[in-house]
């Protein structure tokens, strides 16, 4: 995350019930990113007559997901559209879901996950290997960017972007 939206970001976890059980951050587009997560419709049509016959009758549409990217470029960086964190899991697991990434968490690396948000402190999830055959990664690290600067311009509400990489994520908001 950007230094820059420490304090936004503790408003909002500070308007979140000691119930909840997760959030999602919506982002934007990355001018930085290489490539970019998209959600794909495809008509039934398109599909293979076996997978076509499984949907329901009222269902003519699938979706997928992909990445964009610049022509004959190595990837270093997707951006997504949104990073949804819940503390329903037994184990940390991560998906891409559409255009966006899913973290999955125990309660209690969510509740650090908060803790570290709000005191602006980096954090690093393993994924077990038991999970690595429902994850996308071996670990998610999320780190504060940029500097102190109070001076710093906010990002304006409708640009919150943020990026990952293969290895973990890094979020940009």
């Amino acid at each position: 995350f950007p230094i820059r939206s420490h304090t936004r970001l503790v408003r909002f976890l500070e308007t979140l019930p000691s119930s909840c059980t997760g959030f999602v951050l919506a982002g934007d587009l990355d001018p930085e990113a290489d490539s970019h997560l998209v959600c794909v419709q495809t008509d039934s049509s398109d599909l293979s007559p076996d997978l076509a016959a499984a949907l329901s009758p009222t269902s003519h549409r699938s979706f997928s997901s992909s990445a964009i990217s610049i022509a004959n470029t190595t990837r270093a960086f997707t951006g997504a559209s949104f990073a949804s964190f819940s503390s329903d899991a037994r184990y940390t697991t991560v998906r891409i879901v559409e255009d966006g990434v899913v973290v999955q968490l125990s309660r209690d690396a969510f509740t650090q996950f908060a803790c570290s948000l709000s005191t602006m402190n980096d954090v690093r999830f393993e994924v077990p290997s038991l999970a690595l055959k429902d994850s996308l990664v071996s670990s998610v690290s999320i780190r504060w960017e940029g500097q102190k600067d109070s001076s710093s311009p906010l990002l304006s509400t409708a640009f919150v972007p943020w990026k990952l990489n293969r290895v973990g994520y890094k979020f940009v908001w």
